[in-house]
Order: structure tokens, then C-alpha cells, then sequence
């Protein structure tokens, strides 16, 4: 490799990894305290129903395609 490539590589696994190591002191100072609370006021007819019908056997409501 000519020298030009090894530090646009460098160049790249600086960026990447020191974005990563940035984002993770970000989170360590401002920890996200809220991350899965739901709002008081929330609408409760947009709860997580996989099933429609009351047997088990029921069609989720998400249910992948099938393969040809």
C-alpha cells in the first residue's frame, strides 16, 4: 500500500473510533434518565397487541411473508 492509503486509513479509524469513544463519554455525563418511561398522558389504545383474537393460535399482528 502506497502512503497516501495508510493514512487515509488512519485518517478513517480515527474518525470512526473516536466518534464512538465521544458518543460514550457523552452518555456517561448526560445519562439518558428517560429512555423507556411512558408519558402519564399517554394514549393507552396505542399498546402493543400482538394478538387479536383470544386463542393462542392467533395471527400476530406482524407476521413475516412467506417464501415462494
Amino acid at each position: 500500500m502506497e502512503t497516501s492509503a495508510v493514512i487515509m486509513m488512519i485518517v478513517a479509524m480515527a474518525t470512526v473510533w473516536g466518534g464512538l469513544a465521544l458518543a460514550m463519554v457523552n452518555l456517561v455525563r448526560h445519562p439518558d434518565e428517560s429512555s423507556g418511561d411512558v408519558p402519564d398522558d399517554a394514549d393507552p389504545h396505542l399498546d402493543d397487541h400482538r394478538y387479536e383474537a383470544e386463542d393462542e393460535e392467533a395471527i400476530p399482528a406482524y407476521a413475516p411473508a412467506e417464501r415462494f
